[in-house]
């Protein structure tokens, strides 16, 4: 009769769905190590995974939000680094943009835009 797993494996496998080697590589620890907590359970290792898994944003104003696997997370949506700075670079060159309509549709800037577009 097989031996029953240890609830750490039911963590790492079923809720985390991570292999032994990537759950070393998220623990710091070996292969053989993980595989020791599969077969005996380790609490704290078990605990640092779900922590990993799902980390909720405990501020105000942040209800619903969660960190998970590196991602952002609100309801449907994520967000990776990657995403985010696109958005802030996106939202700075709107802001640019924006500055330089008001400029020209003020009296001086529509006068000067005329002139340049004379000139050329």
């Amino acid at each position: 009769m097989a031996k029953k797993k240890s609830s750490f494996y039911h963590v790492r496998w079923n809720r985390c769905g991570l292999n032994v080697e990537r759950a070393a590589e998220v623990l710091g620890v070996t292969v053989d190590d993980v595989l020791s907590f599969d077969r005996d359970g380790h609490y704290l290792a078990e605990r640092y995974l779900l922590l990993w898994d799902r980390k909720h944003v405990n501020l105000p104003g942040w209800d619903g939000w969660l960190f998970s696997r590196g991602v952002l997370r609100y309801k449907s949506q994520q967000w990776q680094p990657s995403s985010i700075l696109a958005s802030r670079d996106q939202s700075a060159e709107i802001n640019r943009l924006n500055l330089h309509i008001e400029t020209l549709s003020g009296g001086r800037g529509l006068c000067s835009a005329l002139r340049l577009a004379l000139r050329g």
